[in-house]
């Protein structure tokens, strides 16, 4: 209880110091889930931002191209045993915000910086193993960074691969170049079913010791026609 206060009191400066002082919480009543009802408490920022109280947490929103967009989540924590990296972020009375974001922002820093280093063709599975892990921790925009043809192929096959398994179109022509160089069959199929998935085409693979041209065209085709202009 004592964190909550001093949660709704922290948000109630921060909106003071933004120039919104006056304006007094909200309190936001979302649908019952499994029996339980959410109360929620907002206060605005600006007209673009503002402060969503839920339990100890504290959520700061901002709306970008007529979306909310979450930006951080902050939990109230009492360690008055804590000692900063910084002595001036010492607070006696023992309060601090900590991201819930911000340990997984590390990670993802440690990720790219081994991904980065494997460029060779011996590489491969591990470039494509770290850049799934990146994947799963939300690292689209880390990745996306890679399709392109100025980095190594395979780093930009392994970025392909994972954002193409997340609706990612922009990875369809690097995951065609995956394809056209693949041997491995069962690979192929199950990069097959990817790309079937992006473009929404009906793709299947040609008889066994039959070319993969005519899939690989169908696909050039709509990139050109309908998957680049999205």
């Amino acid at each position: 209880q004592g964190g909550r206060v001093f949660l709704y009191l922290l948000a109630l400066v921060l909106a003071f110091l933004c120039g919104y002082g006056a304006r007094p919480f909200v309190e936001v009543k979302l649908p019952e889930r499994r029996g339980e009802a959410f109360s929620w408490q907002a206060i605005p920022l600006s007209s673009r931002e503002f402060i969503l109280l839920f339990q100890n947490f504290l959520l700061f929103c901002r709306r970008e191209n007529g979306r909310w967009k979450i930006e951080d989540v902050y939990r109230v924590v009492r360690d008055p045993q804590r000692i900063p990296q910084n002595p001036e972020d010492k607070n006696l009375h023992g309060f601090y915000l900590d991201s819930l974001s911000l340990p997984i922002r590390r990670r993802l820093a440690r990720l790219v910086e081994k991904f980065e280093t494997l460029g060779e063709q011996e590489q491969r599975e591990k470039a494509f193993q770290l850049a799934e892990s990146i994947a799963r921790l939300g690292g689209f925009s880390e990745l996306l960074v890679y399709l392109s043809p100025k980095e190594p192929q395979v780093l930009r096959e392994a970025a392909a691969l994972a954002l193409g398994r997340r609706g990612y179109k922009l990875a369809v022509p690097f995951l065609l170049e995956y394809l056209e160089e693949l041997e491995d069959e069962s690979k192929r199929k199950d990069l097959l079913a990817i790309l079937r998935d992006l473009t929404g085409l009906s793709l299947s693979p040609p008889p066994p010791g039959r070319s993969w041209e005519e899939v690989i065209r169908k696909v050039k085709i709509w990139w050109k026609n309908t998957g680049s202009r999205q």
